[in-house]
């Protein structure tokens, strides 16, 4: 027989029983509807969670730690210009900078005359390479920091930094300006921070009020306090002038919020004229922190190796938000596998449901395939008769299955929309990465489609077996 005429028989004696059929395919579906939909939900859980991750700072940046210091406090790791040099030489990496800082001085600013001061702020000093090619983002003004003078220092605000000065001739309680506002509101939720009013209503626009002055126009004195073990202490002043504010970025630091970044030479000359003034000797440059940039997520993984290779110290801790997205997949992963292993009980009943229709086929069939046989037809055929029936019993199943599926997966997300639009946005947002509870990604609608095409052929094997031992003689006897 050729495959044509196999094909036709098959769907001809499917065809002859139509209820039994059609109730054997619907048990398919049920199984293909559970192992789809579960998945799908664990698929949804993995994207949300990364979505949120990747709101909780760049997945395309790498941090590199050091612990190593000194008896007297100071940095004392692998991590130096020499270090950072050889990281800026690895393939896909960006940019490269080291994280300054003057967390063992006391630092004030102030403005206008000493007219508005702050009682601590914090620097951060990064070096012009990240500057230049780094994601930092600009509110106001530029990121293109000038070159400095013998004595004026450019500077980047954070972006509320101008909001913690205080009006020295007010008194206390009534000379700060807050940059939410008395009657706003903040929480923080997967996507951020959301602000709301009095009222409890999110606002999606706020513009804040003016701070005491204009911080772009106006001139920053810097005062730096050195106090050595004695409690003598030394103060030192640096004139800044901010050319631009950057939006907040917790994966870059705090200071993009409240605080100050400038060049590391910069920092490095507040440092040396620090020491200088107290009769500290010169110390040689080393960091406790630098982040690196790579070009694409993709690569990260990649750059990560290749900088512990290079620092190659056990003092030095490298880390970024793909190790814990690697994390997530792999619990993810296994909760897929779990859900999976739930929705295949209904498909293995479903194959015992198979099993058994193919069985009465046989029995009720045996007199037509002795006739068979009679004519020369070969056992390899009617084999193939009954697998082509299991295995299309599957495939319609399947088919039912995966189209159930997308509606049923499609009215989960409607259900946790937010209603706002028409269908077009509907679907727009659910195929947005992140926003969809279920999601039914194209391999995993192929797979539930093969998985039950081969839990109809396994489940209409063994009567295929059964139906080529069947006698010729007596199974033209049988009534």
């Amino acid at each position: 027989m050729s495959i044509k005429d196999i094909l036709q028989t098959a769907f001809q004696n499917l065809k002859r029983h139509k209820s039994r059929t059609i109730l054997t395919s619907l048990g398919v579906a049920i199984g293909c509807v559970s192992i789809l939909i579960l998945v799908s939900i664990g698929i949804g859980m993995e994207e949300n969670t990364k979505k949120m991750m990747a709101g909780m700072g760049s997945l395309n940046h790498i941090s590199v730690y050091s612990y190593g210091y000194s008896p007297n406090g100071t940095p004392d790791s692998a991590l130096n210009d020499e270090t950072i040099s050889m990281i800026e030489q690895i393939d896909h990496v960006k940019a490269v900078t080291p994280e300054g800082n003057l967390d063992n001085y006391s630092v004030t600013t102030s403005a206008k005359d000493g007219v508005y001061v702050t009682d601590w702020t914090s620097i951060l000093g990064l070096n012009d390479n990240y500057l230049k090619n780094s994601e930092i983002e600009v509110v106001e003004g530029t990121a293109d920091l000038p070159a400095s003078t013998s004595n004026r220092i450019p500077v980047l605000l954070g972006e509320r930094m101008a909001y913690s000065f205080r009006d020295t001739r007010r008194p206390e309680g009534k000379n700060r300006i807050d940059y939410y506002g008395d009657s706003m509101n903040i929480y923080y939720g997967m996507n951020g921070a959301v602000m709301v009013n009095e009222n409890g209503s999110e606002i999606s626009a706020y513009d804040p009020p003016d701070p005491y002055f204009d911080p772009l126009t106006t001139e920053i004195t810097l005062e730096v306090t050195n106090f050595d073990s004695s409690g003598n202490e030394t103060k030192v002043r640096f004139r800044l002038v901010p050319v631009g504010i950057v939006k907040e970025d917790y994966e870059l630091g705090y200071q993009t919020g409240e605080g100050i970044i400038m060049r590391n030479e910069d920092l490095k000359t507040i440092v040396s004229q620090i020491n200088r003034e107290a009769g500290k000797p010169a110390q040689k440059t080393s960091y406790t922190n630098i982040k690196v940039d790579v070009d694409s997520v993709e690569n990260v993984e990649a750059v990560q190796d290749a900088i512990k290779e290079t620092i190659n110290d056990e003092s030095v801790e490298v880390y970024s938000q793909m190790d814990s997205v690697k994390s997530v997949e792999e619990m993810y992963r296994n909760t897929q596998l779990v859900l999976a292993g739930l929705g295949s009980i209904s498909l293995l009943i479903a194959a015992i449901g198979i099993t058994n229709t193919m069985v009465m086929s046989l029995t009720e069939r045996k007199r037509e395939i002795g006739i068979m046989k009679s004519l020369g037809c070969k056992t390899r055929d009617i084999q193939l008769i009954f697998l082509c029936e299991a295995g299309s019993i599957g495939f319609i199943g399947g088919i039912a299955g995966v189209l159930i599926s997308i509606l049923i997966s499609m009215g989960i997300n409607y259900f946790v929309w937010n209603k706002m639009g028409n269908f077009w946005d509907f679907l727009v947002w659910m195929y947005t990465p992140g926003n969809a509870t279920s999601v039914l990604p194209w391999w995993l609608i192929l797979f539930g489609l093969a998985f039950s095409i081969g839990i109809g052929l396994l489940a209409g094997y063994l009567p295929a077996r059964k139906s080529v031992k069947v006698s010729a003689l007596e199974a033209m006897r049988y009534q």
